[in-house]
């Protein structure tokens, strides 16, 4: 599957490889890296459950991409190709 993440600027569309949450100074940062292994700050919160909150919105838009068949395997096939666009949300009281 895809995933591309907007960050909070909007100035930045980025294919995802990994995400990671990072304690930095006094704020958590919602970090991507690509398949190129270059990392970028997607998103700045001011507290870690703000930022777990947004790690567990992109990992249900994953989850919802796929219709699951308990009878079918992963293993050693292709998962079916879709495409995925989070847009990060700001830190503020009213979107978290």
């Amino acid at each position: 599957m895809d995933l591309w993440i907007r960050s909070q600027d909007k100035m930045m569309l980025v294919k995802v490889n990994q995400l990671a949450m990072c304690k930095l100074c006094d704020s958590y940062d919602i970090m991507v890296t690509t398949d190129v292994h270059h990392q970028f700050i997607c998103g700045t919160y001011s507290t870690k459950e703000k930022a777990l909150k947004v790690l567990d919105e992109i990992q249900c838009l994953l989850v919802d991409r796929y219709t699951m068949d308990p009878t079918y395997s992963f293993v050693g096939k292709a998962l079916p190709r879709t495409c995925a666009i989070y847009q990060m949300p700001q830190d503020n009281n009213e979107q978290l």
